[in-house]
């Protein structure tokens, strides 16, 4: 029928255009737990299309949905100069054809909030694991490897997040420090924690 053309249509063009504008830096395409993943750091405008909507729809599902939290997801910070994104891709069934990656994790980085002062902390938020990826240790992969990034990209050796008060263990295992008081951001407990190895 038509609406099958049109699907059909639509997933080619997305696909040509996912061919032109998926740029950014692969950084490695490994296997981690029997699990083959490609990892991706790029600036938002460097996402392919598919790949945009996948981060949007991930952080909506997780931060709003699962969660509860009735706020605004995007909040201007994904565009700001500095700010990348890393994302794990899993490859897609090759006898799937036309099927993008899907996406298993994903965090944000951004710069320094004080950019005069050298050695200000970078920044990490939005990290997150797609539910069906969890319980793989891919969250401490993650948090390693934007953590990594985040030292290079700003020249820092000090990483700053504002953690959910109930993660706050699997982020002092990955090396963060709790610092000053708890907190609510938009209505869950936060905790600002910092990961130093200056």
């Amino acid at each position: 029928g038509g609406r099958g053309a049109m699907e059909a249509a639509a997933e080619v063009a997305l696909e040509v255009e996912d061919d032109e504008r998926a740029k950014g830096r692969l950084l490695s395409a490994e296997r981690a737990d029997g699990m083959e993943l490609e990892w991706r750091l790029c600036e938002w405008r460097e996402l392919s299309s598919v790949e945009a909507y996948a981060v949007a729809q991930l952080r909506v599902d997780v931060f709003v949905v699962e969660q509860q939290c009735v706020y605004s997801e995007f909040d201007g910070q994904d565009l700001i100069t500095g700010a990348l994104h890393l994302l794990a891709l899993k490859p897609s069934d090759a006898s799937v054809a036309g099927r993008p990656p899907q996406l298993a994790a994903y965090l944000r980085i951004l710069p320094p909030k004080d950019t005069a002062k050298v050695g200000a902390p970078g920044r990490l938020g939005r990290i997150i694991v797609h539910p069906g990826f969890r319980g793989s240790n891919l969250g401490t992969e993650l948090v390693r490897r934007g953590v990594e990034a985040c030292e290079a990209q700003y020249n820092t050796k000090t990483v700053a997040i504002s953690a959910q008060a109930h993660l706050a263990k699997f982020y002092a295992r990955n090396g963060f420090c709790a610092i000053g008081e708890g907190y609510l951001e938009d209505g869950i407990p936060h905790i600002a924690m910092i990961r130093s190895t200056a």
